[in-house]
């Protein structure tokens, strides 16, 4: 309904803002925006799987600052045993 899609929207604009905000923070700690080094600083249990959805929101992911390569990566990453 509308009032759902209303919502859905919302979530997304602010989850937009969180991951700029987290990117700009981790590119400042570490000076990096690679994949691997994002993947490394990973806490247990985090992993990539958790973070991407499925499918990936590419354009909201790059409205966010997230570049091709780290995006490709992200969408191309499988769990060790898969």
């Amino acid at each position: 309904d509308l009032a759902a899609a209303e919502v859905e929207a919302l979530v997304g604009r602010e989850e937009i803002a969180h991951v700029r905000f987290a990117l700009e923070w981790f590119k400042r700690w570490t000076g990096a925006q690679s994949f691997d080094e994002w993947q490394g600083a990973l806490p247990e249990p985090l992993s990539p799987m958790l973070m991407r959805g499925k499918p990936l929101a590419r354009r909201a992911r790059e409205r966010a600052g997230l570049d091709g390569p780290f995006l490709e990566a992200l969408e191309a990453w499988q769990p060790r045993g898969f």
